[in-house]
């Protein structure tokens, strides 16, 4: 197997060329921005992709070594599948690893699938000798990979589960529940976390990344993400496979019921939003586990191997094209980001810049920079890991450029560079970052034209004073009802007293008064926000269940 482990070292290496020429993508650098930021979890994920990013970063800063562990962990996760699955030729496993997308693209990029992957690449070779031999040996380790698992990604449950339910036996061992056990022991700081932090990770993937109704091209666009995922041959070839072959013993089992179950799920999870088609990359393990212990890869077959062949070339040239920019597709996420910031960064000067609805923009142009920048999330978009930080403490009444991403009337529209950039030089704009409105009653049944009082704590969550013009032509508070729905209304309420300003850790209670909305209909959302002047409202408040009678 020497030529392998020789070829899987020359993947390691394209795949460092690659890391240290291709531009970062926004979400790495919300990750890179996440290892700047140490904490046991963040809105959106567990904290593994920091920790990865901050140790390469120990050796110095730019895209290899932001990228470098996750390189290397990608390396180790071909060569335990390699130990996992049967390989009668070495070339069989280097031309299927070279031909699926996945397998490169994990290669060099730094997201929290990079380290989720290699973890369940770990924990499935310890499942597979603990099923063999249960032990207290064998426990540890598979209580270690599970936590791997999930400080790397919440998807490490599902594993674990779908790989425990077809191995009854194990239901009840004492030296499987002696793994859990472990697994949640090193998993209570990051549990601890989300209870300190109101569950926001467990609510933001539940019920905020994805509310959308039914709609047949979210699904459609999950099962064509997986043909692009794992490459059409060996996607088709997996669910013959998975029809076709019989489960030998447990570990088999496992396997084919970890597969249907992760695709089961997230097809289901398709019927309510967009699924990311990289949600499913940890299959990989499973999938080529059973097509080479089946024998389902007719490499002999010379349809097969020309397939394969004309999909592993088609990959390189994509990957080519991420290096040397000749295919327009990559141009904006591989080759503009980093033109695109020192564009901003030439008319920003020394001051901070705040985008509006970007976790991706603030991020890059600090990795880029090291200069402050900050997101401001509005009503037209959704909250992100800026809600949290105290990066407005630099933009709150100090000179900064306003950067927007749409056609807003307010902001200056300007050409440069080759980029339509939308700007606002700022000196005096109040941010209501974390200032939060606490209703004492969340949920009303309410008649049309019906009107309310109600009371309400004002709480200054920030560093700094927030300060509340009186004047209602400068500051108006709303009541947003379904907003960006159809049948969205924006209601003007009153607040008494107007609060004038609220000191760092200041509490105020006031007495919000509104009329009911027009439109008769139950579980209507609504969400207090702010608006300054002419510019988007902000959400302060969580969300409100209006019932409109009629």
């Amino acid at each position: 197997m020497r030529q392998l482990y020789l070829f899987l070292l020359g993947f390691l290496l394209l795949n460092l060329i690659q890391a240290g020429t291709t531009n970062l993508t926004g979400d790495e650098a919300l990750y890179w921005v996440y290892s700047r930021n140490p904490a046991a979890g963040y809105h959106d994920h567990p904290p593994a992709v920091a920790w990865i990013i901050a140790l390469g970063e120990m050796l110095g800063h730019g895209e290899i070594f932001t990228r470098l562990v996750a390189a290397i962990l990608n390396f180790l996760t071909l060569c335990i599948i390699a130990k996992l699955i049967k390989i009668e030729q070495w070339w069989h496993y280097a031309l299927i690893v070279a031909s699926i997308p996945i397998a490169g693209l994990y290669g060099f990029i730094a997201t929290p699938d990079a380290p989720l992957i290699f973890s369940a690449a770990c924990y499935l070779l310890v499942w597979k000798a603990f099923l063999q031999l249960p032990n207290r040996k064998n426990a540890i380790f598979l209580g270690l990979t599970m936590a791997m698992m999930m400080w790397s990604k919440y998807h490490g449950f599902f594993i674990i589960l779908f790989t425990l339910l077809p191995v009854r036996k194990m239901w009840f061992n004492k030296w499987f529940w002696m793994a859990a056990t472990l697994g949640v022991v090193l998993f209570i700081p990051h549990l601890y976390w989300q209870v300190t932090h109101d569950f926001q990770t467990i609510k933001f993937h539940l019920f905020e990344r994805n509310n959308d109704r039914w709609n047949i091209a979210h699904i459609s666009g999950y099962l064509a993400g997986q043909l692009m995922v794992f490459n059409p041959v060996i996607a088709v070839l997996a669910v013959i496979c998975m029809t076709k072959f019989k489960a030998q013993n447990d570990y088999d089992k496992s396997m084919k019921w970890l597969i249907a179950g992760i695709f089961g799920l997230f097809l289901f999870y398709s019927t309510r939003g967009r699924v990311e088609p990289h949600w499913t990359s940890f299959l990989i393990i499973p999938i080529l586990y059973l097509l080479f212990e089946s024998g389902t890869l007719p490499f002999q077959k010379k349809w097969f191997f020309n397939s394969i062949s004309i999909l592993m070339i088609s990959t390189f040239m994509v990957r080519a094209a991420l290096i040397v920019d000749f295919l327009p597709t990559f141009k904006k996420e591989f080759f503009e980001n980093k033109r695109r910031m020192n564009t901003i960064h030439d008319l920003a000067g020394e001051d901070p810049v705040c985008f509006i609805n970007s976790y991706q923009n603030p991020s890059l142009y600090m990795y880029y920079f090291g200069s402050m920048a900050h997101s401001l999330n509005v009503d037209d978009g959704g909250k992100n890991q800026y809600d949290d930080w105290d990066y407005a403490d630099a933009i709150d009444h100090h000179p900064f450029l306003f950067v927007a991403d749409y056609d807003a009337g307010q902001f200056d529209s300007i050409y440069l560079n080759g980029f339509d950039l939308r700007i606002l030089h700022l000196n005096d704009f109040p941010l209501m970052h974390k200032l939060k409105i606490i209703p004492e009653i969340t949920s009303f049944d309410l008649h049309q034209n019906d009107s309310i009082t109600w009371n309400a704590m004002l709480i200054n969550n920030n560093h700094y004073t927030v300060f509340l013009p009186s004047d209602t032509a400068h500051l108006q508070w709303l009541l947003e009802v379904d907003n960006k729905a159809p049948n969205e209304e924006n209601i003007v309420v009153n607040v008494t007293p107007p609060p004038v300003n609220l000191m760092p850790g200041d509490t105020a209670m006031v007495k919000i008064k509104f009329a009911a909305p027009v439109q008769c209909a139950v579980n209507r959302k609504a969400f207090i926000a702010i608006r300054y002047k002419d510019f988007p409202p902000a959400y302060q408040s969580g969300k409100i269940e209006l019932n409109i009678l009629p």
